[in-house]
């Protein structure tokens, strides 16, 4: 279906060489600082690592002692970062300036979360990597020594096998839409390349000092290689999951483990909504009501109305889902829900030839019509044609 989609974003054609001796986050820890010192920015939003060293939490900061233990593309994605964004400005616009360091789901989600109104990204600048994925935190958490060093090494390695089953098959892995890009696949020694791809990118580079006059084709042909390989990965792992929950009675099998803690709804950053319909008084039966189902099903499952709320939150976010992979991270029962929203959302998308979070241009397709070709379908409506619309 991704093959129909129109491109949403145009590849720039020049960067920043950055040189990155010591590996990439010192490299970029010291961009993000003279950011700070500058006054481009107050504040940044990144990953650090827990007093523990066995995870890692968002955090807002200024101060060189937390910004030593960040971490730009750390093993996993604890918080999603869009979710983590929109706690900071779902209420309007930040009064100082922050830059965000996120991976490139995580921007699309924070994208996706501003056409929401649920973020508001006037001061804030968005950074993103290319992202070789992410473990999954139960692999992490069981020994965080050996997650850091097997991510470590697949990266180097260029293995996507250790990391989620979504980033195996991510094909947005590479700049989408932020500020500013941090290219690392194929540029060529201990270097990194700073790609701007927006006049607030540009602008801080400017301010920082740093010229943008780095040929960045090989970056480019390197993401369009993998892209195509990434494609055919994800083709066939659709299949696969498609024809795991093909019918009502394969798909209610893969959702039977469910205990309905409801992880992959909080988890999620689309899923905004302040109160859950699953999670309100509306949907607590008495136990009169209770018995009375038990009554004529012959017994009821509690807690009940398992499968209306996974197709309730899927009909709610599948537009706008950026297969970040968060809700399958969370599920204690290892339920494949990112792999299943991820091929619906694929096939809903396509329809409306839009990908979340790949333009902040692009409006939400079920919040617009076009009067030439959506009004066309409706046959009472065309009967007395429009311009554009064919009378019958």
């Amino acid at each position: 279906m991704e093959k129909n989609m129109k491109a949403k974003t145009v590849t720039p054609s020049k960067g920043a060489l950055i040189p990155a001796s010591n590996g990439l986050n010192p490299a970029v820890l010291e961009v993000l600082k003279k950011g700070i010192e500058s006054g481009f920015f107050s504040a940044v939003l990144l990953p650090v690592k827990v007093p523990s060293d066995d995870s890692y939490a968002w955090v807002l900061t200024s101060q060189d002692s937390l910004l030593e233990k960040a971490n730009v593309l750390p093993p996993v994605m604890t918080v999603q970062g869009g979710k983590a964004l929109s706690s900071l400005t779902k209420h309007g616009a930040s009064k100082m300036k922050i830059a965000a360091v996120m991976r490139p789901c995580e921007i699309r989600a924070a994208i996706e979360l501003a056409k929401l109104k649920q973020i508001d990204l006037e001061n804030v600048l968005l950074i993103s990597m290319d992202c070789p994925g992410a473990l999954p935190i139960q692999n992490y958490v069981d020994n965080p020594i050996e997650g850091e060093k097997n991510f470590s090494d697949a990266v180097q390695n260029d293995d996507v096998e250790p990391m989620r089953p979504t980033c195996k098959t991510c094909t947005h892995f590479s700049i989408t839409s932020p500020d500013l890009h941090i290219a690392t696949m194929g540029v060529t020694g201990d270097s990194i390349l700073l790609v701007p791809s927006s006049a607030k990118g540009h602008s801080f580079l400017d301010e920082v000092g740093v010229n943008v006059e780095t040929d960045a084709s090989s970056w480019s042909s390197e993401i369009e290689k993998l892209t195509e390989a990434r494609k055919s990965s994800k083709q066939k792992a659709v299949a696969e999951i498609k024809e795991q929950t093909s019918g009502f009675a394969n798909f209610a099998e893969v959702l039977s483990k469910c205990i309905s803690c409801h992880n992959c709804m909080s988890v999620c950053p689309v899923c905004y909504c302040r109160r859950c319909y699953f999670e309100s008084d509306v949907s607590e039966l008495s136990t009169e009501q209770y018995m009375a189902r038990s009554a004529q099903k012959g017994s009821i499952r509690l807690s009940q109305d398992v499968l209306l709320f996974h197709l309730g939150r899927m009909s709610h976010m599948t537009m706008s889902c950026v297969s970040c992979g968060s809700c399958e991270d969370a599920c204690p029962v290892d339920i494949p829900i990112a792999q299943i929203f991820s091929a619906v959302g694929d096939d809903s998308q396509s329809l409306f030839e839009y990908i979340p979070g790949m333009s902040p241009d692009d409006p939400l397709p079920l919040r617009i019509f076009s009067k030439d070709k959506e009004l066309c379908d409706i046959e009472r409506i065309c009967a007395d044609p429009l311009k554009g619309c064919d009378s019958k």
